[in-house]
């Protein structure tokens, strides 16, 4: 997660959720992403991207499948190759997830952890 905000309660949020890899109170979200690249050992090409604002564009520009929450911005929508019905903060990362494990044909091996 690369985020421009800070706290104690998104860091915790994180947690709750074990995000490790998270760049907080980043000035620019592009450079925190070429860095996150490195250290992951990845290819942009390789990663997902779900955003809301203009601050997310160059990451959603050089990732291999950008997506943009429902009420994002209309500059962040045009580059999304893919975008949730739910607005951000109500749901729509979970529709992200659950998007791309259905496009990875990998949605029922995800239910099946719920059985």
């Amino acid at each position: 997660m690369i985020t421009g905000r800070r706290g104690a309660a998104l860091r915790h949020r994180l947690c709750e959720l074990s995000i490790r890899h998270v760049v907080q109170g980043s000035q620019s979200k592009g450079e925190a992403f070429e860095a996150l690249l490195e250290e992951l050992e990845l290819a942009a090409d390789h990663v997902a991207m779900l955003g809301d604002d203009l601050p997310d564009l160059p990451i959603l520009r050089a990732c291999g499948y950008p997506m943009a929450v429902g009420d994002a911005a209309a500059e962040v929508r045009a580059v999304a190759r893919f975008t949730t019905v739910r607005p951000g903060g109500h749901g729509a990362v979970r529709e992200a997830i659950e998007h791309l494990l259905r496009e990875q044909r990998r949605w029922d091996e995800a239910l099946e952890l719920f059985d």
